[in-house]
């Protein structure tokens, strides 16, 4: 515990300091001062759990510094130092909180250890007693909090009629006002467990998204209200906002007009619900969203028909189809505005299907392809159309140039080629090599191995190579074989030049990368 000592006498403070092996007994002594104002003045900037003071001092006194210190904290042990003709100052001392004294001329070390223990142990006991009642405090105020959250939450979902819930929020004819926050899903965040300043109730709605209802009181200007509410949610961006850090731009804010009755709470929702459809159609993407907005259609059509032609435009493998389709199917999207849910659903069918044709026609690498695009939690992570059509337009970018092998289309074309890489996948288990290719494809070694590395831009054994890597990625996804296994099971005979190759193409061992899909 931390200690100080005060008396206007330097022979005294001397005395007290060296007359106790403070660190050995369980005490800090942090500090000595010469009279009560500059005791005071350490009490007031550090953290000083015990008080040893005089009681005579020039400047101010120790029964005014017990005062003031009080004033200061109420979790501070004070000891008096005292002489002969004291007695009458010690009683007031006492009065003011004083645990106990000493008399300086007969003081030894033994009985200010045992008077200065008694006191530390005092003080444990009540902070430890003051900390078990605030923590029950909090525990009863979070459980209110739950039960009232939980309450609001099953209305919202019902709008059965609940009297009491009634009551609890609109007593004394007080009014409401909601703010629902929402964040990307993909930024795993515990924002509902904030504590909110001033908030009388903080619903959790979905897992990316908040429902705080604050206090409004009737009668206010309509300047005076829109300067409250949006002042509010300025404050919430900014301090979540620096919580998120580069995901905080993302962050949508959504505010309620003004409720007095329980009915109220069910209509803010509903609006709260056409302000994020509305924002995420608007060009401007504001992050705060005020009171009116448009209505938008329930029932607006998806564009099933530009979906099959970008599917089509996958399976014939015509680049040009399928960024066309892409870019058509992100203008039906933003003329329609259809609900979000449905948009969001509509958009992880697409991106399944597009990853199985493309699986179909040869694709290579689909399995991390599907991982990063064919996911809700990315869709949804999109904060308004235009991001969304952006990301559409990244995913067929990124399909196309996993196209068979990484071959281009005008490659493809040519028969050879494709016979040849056909080959190569059906048997890349195999101890195959050009000869046998060329052999396949009815073709002369030299001239097909010319013809294919002048149409593809690589030769026939880095494409082999390739397809051999990816079918290894795969079986050590699985965890089913070991790495040698696995190596012979690509067509290596040899695990260290396979663990060399993978190396190469992958930029990990086959080891790290096993640990690394655990």
């Amino acid at each position: 515990m931390n200690l100080l000592i005060v008396d206007d006498e330097p022979i005294i403070r001397i005395g007290l300091r060296t007359l106790v092996e403070w660190e050995r007994h369980g005490f800090h002594l942090v500090g000595e001062a010469s009279d009560g104002q500059e005791a005071l003045d350490m009490i007031s900037s550090m953290k000083i759990d015990i008080l040893v003071t005089d009681i005579r001092m020039p400047k101010m006194d120790g029964l005014e510094l017990i005062r003031k210190a009080r004033s200061v904290t109420d979790e501070l042990g004070v000891l008096v130092l005292s002489c002969l003709d004291d007695f009458s100052y010690v009683k007031e001392a006492m009065k003011l909180g004083a645990e106990d004294y000493i008399l300086k001329p007969t003081m030894e070390p033994d009985e200010l250890i045992e008077i200065l223990n008694s006191l530390k142990a005092k003080l444990e006991k009540e902070r430890e007693t003051k900390q078990r009642i605030s923590q029950w405090q909090q525990q009863l105020e979070q459980s209110r909090q739950y039960q009232l959250a939980a309450r609001i939450r099953h209305y919202l979902e019902s709008e059965a009629a609940d009297p009491v819930l009634e009551q609890d929020l609109f007593a004394d004819t007080k009014g409401l006002y909601s703010i629902l926050i929402q964040w990307p899903p993909a930024i795993k965040f515990s924002i509902a467990e904030w504590e909110f300043a001033d908030c009388a109730a903080t619903v959790r709605w979905q897992d990316n998204s908040l429902l705080l209802l604050y206090p409004s009181e009737p009668g206010q200007s309509a300047h005076t209200l829109h300067r409250q509410r949006f002042g509010k949610a300025e404050q919430l961006a900014g301090q979540i906002e620096k919580e998120l850090g580069p995901g905080g731009e993302q962050l949508v804010i959504c505010i309620g007009p003004p409720m007095f009755k329980l009915a109220d709470l069910a209509r803010n929702m509903s609006l709260h619900s056409r302000q994020l459809q509305y924002r995420y159609y608007s060009p401007s993407a504001e992050r705060i969203v005020w009171d009116d907005c448009a209505d938008l259609p329930q029932d607006a059509a998806l564009p099933y028909e530009q979906r099959n032609d970008l599917l089509r435009a996958i399976a014939s493998s015509n680049a040009d189809g399928i960024y066309y389709n892409a870019e058509r199917i992100g203008r039906a999207l933003a003329e329609a505005r259809p609900n979000i849910a449905k948009l969001h659903g509509f958009m992880f069918e697409l991106m399944g299907l597009a990853a199985g044709y493309a699986k179909d026609q040869g694709y290579s690498n689909m399995d991390d392809y599907e991982q990063r695009y064919v996911s809700l939690e990315a869709i949804q992570s999109c904060p308004h159309i235009r991001a969304l059509n952006e990301w559409l337009a990244e995913a067929m970018r990124e399909l196309w140039n996993r196209r068979w092998g990484g071959v281009s289309q005008t490659a493809l074309a040519n028969p050879f080629i494709r016979k040849a890489i056909q080959f190569m996948k059906d048997n890349y288990n195999r101890n195959i090599g050009t000869v046998d290719i060329a052999d396949h494809v009815k073709l002369s070694r030299s001239y097909l191995s010319d013809l294919y590395s002048r149409e593809t831009g690589e030769s026939l054994i880095e494409t082999l190579t390739k397809i051999r890597i990816e079918e290894a990625k795969k079986k050590l996804r699985s965890g089913e074989m070991k790495i040698y296994e696995v190596a012979e099971s690509v067509g290596f005979s040899d695990p260290k030049s396979f663990a060399k190759t993978f190396k190469r193409f992958v930029g990990c061992s086959p080891k790290e990368f096993d640990l690394q899909n655990k």
